[in-house]
């Protein structure tokens, strides 16, 4: 039996410096009372990830392969369109938030900005050539490795905070929405478990030759473990932040701040164990992004060119996606990091509900057979495309 499946590559590469950080001001501003966003936001993208291996498993497709054949061509040119966008912002986000993390811990220049410029540039450079040579099962056990570091040092270090457990238990249970606590009750409950990075998981279980019904239920135990720890990582960075008194600083010197925090109660070696821990989630959220959006960009060019493609990652679309991701971005390190978050949150955010809208329409074609949606989890797919509506409209109107 194996250790774990492609869930640990999706739980790392959906906690990204940008989601933690946006976890943390939330328990800084709002304390403990947006818990439940953590919760609900990983309970619906393992409904909307449990209704993409569920769909690929009966069709053997694709969910960029479903919209192209089952629904229009022109789906697939609006997704590329997309996917472009959306890869310059969270290539730019990682990029920084990785040169941000190493600067934290290692400066070796005497600007901040030099730092996060040579440490940014240096890990971008690593995780290509990780991806180009490393094997999928080769890197699957290195984020495994990421993944259990960060547990040790993030989340069980987190429960040293906990002081009040009947405060944690209203943060869970008692849903509360209001002007104050809107924008960071959307940002959690957004990026939590990631966006477009949900749909690499189609392309990891072929990786893992998932079939069938044998294959689905893999797939279903791999999600919920993922999900879980993604919804943990959150869960705990907001108990974080509920103990910092204040913090007037940019985003980038947040991760300082917990730092500090975590330096209060276990010394200077508590200190490291954190910025260590939150380099950990960045980078191996940079090393998946780079190894699977590539998948998507061939899955495209597989579909317009009609030319099969029989190893994704061999293939010379793939390498050219890879570097393309990996390096256009660079340029952005000469910004700040607070407008390149804000970027790619906002074209984070315009994906789920499409995804669920999109999901809604293919699993309920009669190719599915008996892994058609049922009621309950049309109902499912339905809450989850009317909840992201609903909180959007709350935020911009």
């Amino acid at each position: 039996m194996e250790k774990y499946g492609p869930g640990i590559l999706l739980a790392a590469t959906g906690v990204g410096a940008g989601d933690l950080i946006t976890s943390g001001l939330a328990g800084l501003h709002h304390g403990t009372s947006l818990l439940w966003t953590c919760i609900l936001g990983a309970f619906l993208k393992y409904v909307l990830s449990e209704a993409i291996a569920r769909y690929q498993m009966a069709t053997n497709k694709t969910i960029l392969e479903g919209i192209t054949l089952e629904i229009h061509q022109i789906c697939k040119w609006l997704f590329l369109f997309y996917l472009v966008i959306w890869s310059f912002f969270v290539g730019s986000a990682l990029i920084n938030a990785a040169g941000i993390a190493l600067a934290n811990i290692l400066p070796l220049f005497d600007t901040y900005n030099g730092n996060k410029i040579f440490y940014g540039i240096t890990q971008t450079i690593i995780g290509i050539i990780i991806v180009n040579f490393f094997s999928y099962e080769k890197i699957e056990k290195i984020m495994g490795f990421f993944v259990m570091t960060m547990f040790v040092s993030v989340i069980s270090a987190s429960f040293l905070f906990i002081n009040e457990p009947i405060e944690i238990i209203k943060g869970i249970f008692y849903f509360k929405i209001n002007a104050d606590n809107l924008t960071y009750a959307v940002a959690v409950l957004g990026g939590v478990g990631g966006t477009l990075t949900i749909l690499s998981y189609s392309y990891w279980i072929r990786e893992k030759n998932w079939q069938g019904q044998q294959g689905l239920t893999q797939s279903k135990n791999d999600l919920k473990s993922s999900y879980i720890l993604a919804g943990l990582f959150s869960f705990c960075m907001i108990i974080l932040g509920s103990h910092l008194s204040q913090f007037t600083g940019p985003k980038s010197a947040f991760p300082l701040e917990v730092a500090s925090l975590f330096q209060t109660k276990l010394g200077v070696f508590g200190k490291y164990v954190f910025l260590i821990g939150f380099w950990n989630a960045v980078f191996s959220s940079l090393l998946g992004v780079w190894q699977s959006v590539p998948y998507l960009f061939t899955d495209f060019y597989q579909l317009t060119t009609r030319k099969k493609v029989q190893n994704y990652a061999k293939s010379a679309p793939y390498k050219y996606y890879l570097l393309a991701i990996g390096l256009l971005p660079i340029v952005s390190l000469w910004y700040k990091f607070e407008k390149i978050q804000l970027a790619y949150a906002i074209c984070g955010a315009l994906f789920i509900p499409a995804l669920a809208f999109t999901l809604l329409i293919l699993t309920n074609n009669e190719k599915m057979n008996e892994s058609k949606s049922t009621v309950f989890q049309n109902i499912l797919l339905a809450l989850t495309l009317g909840t992201f509506i609903y909180f959007g409209y709350l935020k911009f109107f």
